[in-house]
């Protein structure tokens, strides 16, 4: 009895202090980037042709050239009766 006791006013006071731990801790926030973006000028010669790859995937206007489109072009038929 005396464990029962003991394991629940344990378990009360484990959710008790993740409770107050999340409720008065502030999201991390921050206004500026934690590191500033780097241009290609700014690469080195043996840095580039990473960042070239990298630009070739991240660009907003690239486009895959091979592969399946990013959504089916026919909608899912669900059966219906």
């Amino acid at each position: 009895m005396k464990s029962a006791v003991l394991l629940s006013t344990l378990a009360v006071a484990a959710a008790g202090g993740w409770f107050a731990a999340t409720l008065f801790t502030a999201p991390a926030t921050s206004r500026e980037p934690r590191f500033p973006p780097l241009t290609m000028e700014q690469l080195d010669d043996s840095q580039k042709p990473l960042g070239e790859q990298i630009m070739k995937v991240s660009s907003p206007n690239s486009r895959p050239t091979s592969g399946p489109p990013a959504w089916p072009r026919t909608r899912l038929r669900f059966m219906t009766s």
